[in-house]
């Protein structure tokens, strides 16, 4: 059952970082300390190197040099001498093509075998807190680790329940909009299918990750969800498909570009985003907060915000927008409350410009929206 807990990156694109690992065996330029670790594989490795990592911090655990550390042959002992009493957390890497690096997939998440401190296997990002040794003066750690793909050989998957929040910013509109989903989440090296949403890598560069998406667009409203829309018609649901490119700034940051098209011509028209992204963790919370802007053309705000003159009456009069341009801002956060179970939750605002808060059935210049899921994964 172990072996099948796996790590998820889940609504939007959260990414495991970890720092590359120290190499040579030990700290050999620092002060002699009074302790060493001794590392136990569960099964011994034949080709490339091991390395091991002890964090001094969670501040280092996820981007950092960490403060004591080795590589290691196949065959060979892996202790790591001189290390300064304290607590640390312990990461084991299995750097399978010897390049020092740990492999990633496009979303960031490790391909290569890990293991970490006290049995602990993350079906997230990795905690800290639950990756801790302890050093003694004089002591000698022993840690047994066990090595596996976060992924597993095959991709990772998981099953959830959640729910798709979106505010009402129409005249006498009250309370939200709520679409109960189902998550099903598949990642491997180059798909990961979260939700309502597939992304697919097509190609990689460095910190440059191109990637194809299809995504849902849901409804703006029904007709009953306010007196001003009656007669007007619920709105419809559309898939987005287009290319994503990532430009990571930084182990933890991101420039995200974005164009998605409706493929079934349902609406019509597309939207364009530029956004920058940065993750960092909070206890056992991943967040990765986020600020840009959305470009949507026409046909997409025509079918949230305007009247057709068919439509038109007394007090809502047709009215026939253009292409908008929405400043956005949110935050993602994923909490492991179990091994297995993580709750995921994302929210965000949009303010409109004039082309939206100009229309007659328009009351408020900002959208809330949100979306709550509990996935569980094995």
């Amino acid at each position: 059952m172990h072996r099948t807990r796996r790590a998820l990156a889940l609504l939007g694109p959260a990414a495991l970082v970890l720092a590359p690992l120290a190499s040579g065996q030990g700290n050999q330029d620092r002060p002699v300390a009074s302790g060493s670790v001794v590392i136990e594989l569960d099964q011994p490795i034949t080709v490339g190197t091991v390395r091991v990592a002890l964090h001094a911090g969670p501040e280092t655990f996820r981007g950092g040099r960490p403060a004591f550390g080795g590589a290691f042959a196949p065959g060979q002992p892996i202790r790591i001498e001189g290390v300064a009493p304290g607590t640390y957390g312990l990461v084991v890497h299995h750097d399978e093509d010897g390049d020092g690096q740990v492999a990633r997939n496009f979303l960031g998440i490790p391909t290569e075998p890990l293991g970490f401190a006290n049995q602990y296997r993350p079906t997230g990002p990795p905690s800290y807190e639950r990756s801790l040794v302890r050093v003694e003066a004089g002591g000698t750690t022993l840690e047994r680790i066990e090595l596996a793909r976060l992924l597993g050989e095959n991709g990772s998957i998981g099953v959830g329940v959640g729910a798709v929040v979106q505010g009402l910013p129409y005249r006498g509109a009250s309370g939200a909009r709520i679409n109960p989903i189902p998550i099903v989440t598949y990642v491997s090296e180059n798909l990961a299918v979260v939700g309502p949403q597939i992304t697919y890598s097509m190609a990689r560069s460095g910190r440059t990750r191109v990637a194809a998406t299809l995504r849902a667009r849901f409804p703006a409203y029904d007709e009953d969800d306010a007196d001003v829309l009656e007669g007007l018609g619920d709105r419809d649901i559309a898939a987005l498909a287009g290319v994503q490119v990532d430009v990571g700034l930084t182990d933890t940051a991101t420039l995200r570009f974005s164009y998605e098209h409706d493929i079934l011509d349902t609406i019509g028209g597309g939207e364009a985003t530029v956004s920058l992204r940065r993750s960092f963790d909070l206890g056992a919370m991943s967040l990765t907060p986020s600020f840009g802007a959305r470009w949507t053309a026409e046909d997409l705000v025509a079918h949230d915000f305007g009247v057709p003159t068919s439509a038109a009456l007394p007090g809502r009069p047709a009215y026939a927008p253009g292409d908008a341009i929405y400043f956005e801002a949110g935050v993602a956060s994923r909490t492991q409350l179990t091994d297995d179970l993580q709750l995921v939750l994302n929210v965000g605002a949009q303010w409109f410009d004039d082309e939206v808060t100009d229309s007659p059935i328009v009351e408020d210049d900002v959208r809330l929206s949100g979306v709550l899921g509990l996935v569980y994964s094995f």
